[in-house]
């Protein structure tokens, strides 16, 4: 079976710029290779023909100094026309040399018209030698032609021919002589084009390479080494992510694109007590019909497998023990790089614990008769439970969500301790929100409410976004304490202060005395004759009546305050 570390590079998408980064390298290399070749070619084809331009260069310089030796040799078997006879052997050497003069010229002649088709001469200097030695050979041709030096019958010469023959061999040699000299110079010249021809490509081959470093191969080494530090993020995020999945406490799985499964963790195993070998190749939606505990429930997963469209549902399901749990499960689709559908990852995670939680804490807080409150600082909204609502006496959907309505419903003296109260909590989370304020019943009375909360999210900066807490009915208590606080400083029968606040406005008043010596008061005490003949004769209850008519009298003869 495939694991997830597989499975993810398998459906990974490449990041953003990869594609130019594999165009980049792939045509730098391929120019390289091409441009090695060219450059190998090319002086390949450079090093042969100056070969051959070189070779026959030699070729006709040789040929020259042989025409030369040719011509200094004819000039020496030249019969002397004052001899007697002939000589057969000197004559058939004359005869011999002509011929190898006349092939050797002929060969000159091929060997120049080669050259002028490879490399056409230049120098004017040379091209009028050439003429020169075309003319003066032509001559000397004439010339041997009328002496009939070329024969093979030997006969004797005239003076007349023998000097005219002498000239025309002399005037060759010294064209030779210039040709050779002209011949050695374009040679050289022709040397020195080839060696700057050379030094020319291995400059425009340093360029070209300066070139190709600082535009192409650096920038090309950067992108690969980019592209290798962003594989090994990616390789190592893969590996993280493998790791997570192999030892999350969630269930995972994840499937191809025909929805049919390729890898489970343990932890699926350990939830639907399906194995490896058991889950493989089978459908998901198969394996979740067949633990849910309520089959019908499943066909909104059936519908978004179908509609290729993420889910993420609460569903009660049989777990290998074959207990009825929660689980929230989220299944979602892969894309491929195409955008097309690469699969489908599911995670389960088991929520019974949770739920159980939360149904301990419901029932407690339904037994306690307490209300929960939240108040979201972002979007500035209350929410309350329905234990709240019956509180004030609103039905459900009539008390406004937003924290205005909640701010009207506060008593206007109960304000300002509320919102100091949430500031203080603000900034310091160990000062508790807690405190009971008056709130508006439906009925237009106030009612007295405990609210206790705590700062529920935070930001990363340690903003807080939530308040949440619970509420208590505590109308009662607050009527209890002001009973008990009107108890402890009036008198139950009369409801007039008692012993103890008259002591303390007597305390009082001396004290200001003290302190104001112009400030005068008087203390005046009443007694009432023949009370004691009322209680005898009427009764306690006449009495005690008497008693509260006296003391309503006193209050109505007092000025306010």
């Amino acid at each position: 079976m495939a694991t997830p570390r597989v499975l993810m590079q398998r459906l990974r998408v490449p990041p953003s710029g990869w594609l130019y980064t594999h165009v980049l390298v792939r045509c730098a290399m391929y120019g390289v290779l091409l441009l090695l070749l060219v450059l190998g070619l090319s002086r390949a084809v450079l090093s042969l023909q100056w070969q051959e331009d070189r070779q026959l260069d030699l070729h006709i310089l040789h040929s020259v100094s042989e025409q030369r030796v040719l011509l200094q040799r004819l000039s020496l078997l030249v019969p002397d026309p004052k001899a007697q006879a002939p000589d057969p052997d000197r004559w058939q050497a004359l005869a011999s040399t002509t011929l190898r003069l006349r092939k050797e010229a002929d060969v000159l002649d091929q060997m120049q018209r080669r050259q002028s088709e490879s490399a056409p001469l230049s120098s004017r200097e040379t091209i009028a030698a050439l003429k020169d030695w075309l003319v003066v050979r032509e001559a000397l041709w004439a010339s041997l032609d009328r002496a009939n030096l070329s024969g093979e019958t030997p006969r004797a010469l005239q003076d007349t021919e023998v000097r005219s023959t002498m000239m025309v061999i002399a005037r060759a040699e010294m064209t030779l002589y210039t040709l050779a000299q002209q011949l050695a110079a374009d040679t050289s010249q022709r040397s020195h084009r080839v060696i700057s021809t050379i030094w020319a490509i291995v400059g425009g081959i340093v360029l070209l390479i300066l070139a190709l470093a600082v535009f192409l191969v650096e920038p090309t080494a950067r992108a690969v080494r980019r592209q290798y530090e962003e594989l090994s993020r990616q390789a190592e995020r893969l590996k993280r992510m493998a790791t997570v999945a192999e030892i999350s406490s969630n269930a995972i799985a994840i499937t191809d694109a025909s929805h049919r499964v390729t890898w489970i963790n343990q932890a699926f195993t350990e939830l639907t007590g399906y194995t490896s070998e058991a889950a493989q190749g089978r459908r998901i939606g198969t394996l979740l019909r067949g633990r849910s505990a309520d089959p019908t429930h499943f066909s909104e997963f059936t519908e978004a497998l179908a509609q290729g469209r993420g889910i993420k549902r609460e569903v009660r399901i049989l777990t290998r023990q074959g207990l009825r749990g929660w689980v929230l499960v989220d299944m979602q689709p892969i894309a491929d790089p195409a955008g097309g559908d690469a699969g489908w990852v599911l995670v389960a995670t088991d929520l019974s614990e949770v739920r159980s939680q939360q149904e301990i804490l419901s029932l407690a807080v339904s037994g306690a008769g307490l209300g929960i409150w939240h108040w979201d600082l972002v979007d500035n909204s209350v929410g309350w439970n329905r234990r709240m609502q019956q509180f004030l006496g609103y039905p459900d959907g009539v008390l406004s969500p937003h924290a205005a309505s909640w701010r009207a419903l506060i008593h206007p003296d109960d304000w300002l301790p509320w919102n100091e109260s949430i500031r203080q909590h603000l900034l310091d989370e160990t000062h508790e929100h807690r405190l009971s304020v008056r709130l508006r019943h439906q009925s237009g009375r106030w009612i007295w409410i405990l609210f206790a909360g705590r700062a529920a999210d935070r930001t990363v900066q340690g903003r807080v976004l939530r308040i949440a807490g619970v509420a208590m009915d505590v109308n009662a208590q607050k009527a209890l304490e002001q009973q008990l606080r009107s108890a402890a400083r009036t008198d139950d029968l009369t409801a007039l202060p008692n012993r103890t606040v008259m002591l303390e406005l007597i305390r009082t008043a001396i004290e200001r005395h003290r302190t104001e010596p112009g400030y005068h008061f008087a203390v005046l005490f009443m007694d009432f004759d023949r009370f004691k003949q009322v209680n005898d004769t009427l009764g306690h209850t006449v009495g005690d009546g008497l008693l509260r008519q006296i003391a309503r009298r006193l209050e109505d003869s007092l000025r306010p305050g």
